[in-house]
């Protein structure tokens, strides 16, 4: 019914000329110009460069034609708040509508994802386990690291806790030990794992460097293009 009701536009099936048309133009046109050429709304001309893989061209996003606010453009001015303009509620509460009161949070509330302390989970970037310590921020802390201190006291400066089978999920206390930073990075040393490993991590690091190199001269190519004369 949505489509009857023209709330939902008919899906539009593009010609071959068409679309060649379009792959050429959409890097340097605006959509909604695209769009009146074509005859068709801006979210097809959006979904078919989608589909055929094209982007907006650095120049065209440069340009003003791109509509950002960019420094040196006046897009959006009049709509901007003025140097000393009060806001229309300002000092003004909003009170309790009848409406609202049934959806508002109660004193108390606790969110869907709360976890007691005490709770357990697994850090999904490193892979350690955590355990929650208190309420507020900072709460977790590493469960391993925990476990240690309550037997040993507290870890020497400059070393670490770390597993002896080096599995993460071994917290037990026999499974725990401690290094120092000098230790723990030599045993991490790409090196151990053979002169074919260690080329590789040594050629990733020189494309890695090469990729910064050729960004950051990017950006001081468009600045300078950018800068008032």
């Amino acid at each position: 019914m949505t489509k009857s009701r023209g709330l939902i536009a008919k899906k539009r099936k593009w010609t071959d000329q068409e679309i060649q048309m379009i792959t050429l133009l959409y890097p340097c046109t605006q959509s909604e110009a695209l769009a009146k050429l074509f005859n068709c709304t801006i979210h097809q001309i959006y979904s078919l460069a989608f589909n055929a893989g094209i982007k907006k061209s650095k120049w065209f996003r440069d340009s003003p034609m791109s509509s950002k606010l960019k420094r040196g453009l006046e897009v959006g001015k009049e709509f901007r708040f003025k140097k000393g303009q009060v806001s229309h509620n300002k000092g003004k509460k909003v009170g309790n509508d009848p409406r609202m009161m049934p959806t508002q949070f109660k004193p108390g509330h606790k969110p869907a994802n709360y976890k007691p302390i005490g709770s357990t989970r697994i850090d999904s970037k490193d892979g350690y386990i955590l355990i929650k310590m208190e309420e507020g921020m900072c709460s977790w802390k590493l469960h391993h690291r925990v476990i240690y201190e309550r037997m040993h006291g507290p870890v020497p400066k400059g070393h670490m806790v770390t597993f002896v089978d080096q599995i993460k999920t071994n917290i037990s206390i026999i499974n725990l030990t401690t290094i120092d930073k000098k230790q723990n990075c030599k045993r991490n040393s790409y090196h151990n794992y053979g002169k074919e490993i260690a080329k590789l991590y040594q050629l990733q690091g020189q494309i890695t460097r090469q990729i910064n190199k050729r960004n950051k001269q990017d950006e001081r190519h468009s600045s300078a293009q950018n800068a008032p004369v």
